[in-house]
């Protein structure tokens, strides 16, 4: 249990093994502390030099010989708070380049990029690449099998609303349920424009969100499976063919 937690602090297996090595036996050679950590003496020698740098070990020239001890262990907590310090700067250092690296990446090819999600987790997930580098400009058109949906994702109507808002766009949704035509499905507040379809007509059991000029994410509710497409052609002509079911929806309000 302590070798896991040590693990998780960032240690290897073999450095874990041994620093806890170290620190039962005190000031002790790199022959002792590799006979305790059952780890070859070469490596030992390896890992102890690795970790003086990291502040969690000591050495002290006694005679000939070399003696190393494990720093004591409210050092390590002293270490994690230094880990977390580098990584708020990687982070600081990341944000200053992520907007290039946006572009590097939306440059890399006109070619099509597609993902596949799988399981409940994986589609959650594709939902963050379905709203990248969504601006105010954008807007979500969509099929939506509201009961499938609902089912799946029981807090969707909470989550999916306020994804889109904080980046301000709007989403115009042909949907389905068996409810029949919902009271608020319209709303300027959530910037959501709806039309129903009858599910004993247009019994879709996939959601199809197009992003036009973007992606288009299809999701398969029953296998738990998502696709993200990415491809200016490809989002255009879905957009298409949802206009012409926008427009024949019509006889349904």
């Amino acid at each position: 249990m302590i070798e896991k937690v040590l693990e998780k602090l960032g240690l290897s297996e073999k450095e874990a093994k041994v620093y806890l090595a170290a620190l039962e036996l005190g000031a002790a050679t790199v022959q002792q502390i590799a006979n305790k950590a059952d780890v070859l003496r070469p490596t030992t020698y390896l890992i102890l030099e690795a970790m003086l740098k990291k502040g969690l070990m000591t050495s002290a020239e006694k005679g000939k010989k070399t003696l190393f001890s494990a720093e004591p262990p409210a050092q390590l907590e002293r270490y994690l708070d230094y880990k977390v310090r580098c990584l708020e700067d990687v982070r600081e250092d990341l944000r200053s380049v992520l907007i290039d690296l946006e572009a590097m990446y939306s440059l890399s090819g006109e070619r099509a990029k597609v993902r596949f999600y799988d399981g409940k987790q994986g589609v959650d997930a594709s939902e963050d690449d379905m709203y990248r580098n969504l601006t105010s400009a954008d807007v979500m058109l969509s099929f939506s099998p509201l009961d499938d949906l609902e089912g799946l994702f029981p807090d969707t109507q909470e989550v999916q609303p306020r994804r889109r808002l904080e980046k301000g766009v709007w989403t115009k949704i042909l949907y389905t349920t068996k409810r029949g035509p919902l009271k608020h499905a319209n709303s300027k507040i959530e910037k959501r424009e709806a039309r129903f379809l009858p599910i004993e007509k247009f019994p879709f059991r996939s959601l199809i969100t197009i992003v036009p000029g973007k992606r288009v994410q299809i999701t398969n509710f029953s296998d738990r499976f998502g696709v993200l497409l990415e491809d200016v052609k490809v989002a255009d002509t879905f957009k298409l063919i949802w206009d012409l079911a926008w427009e024949a929806a019509e006889k349904y309000q």
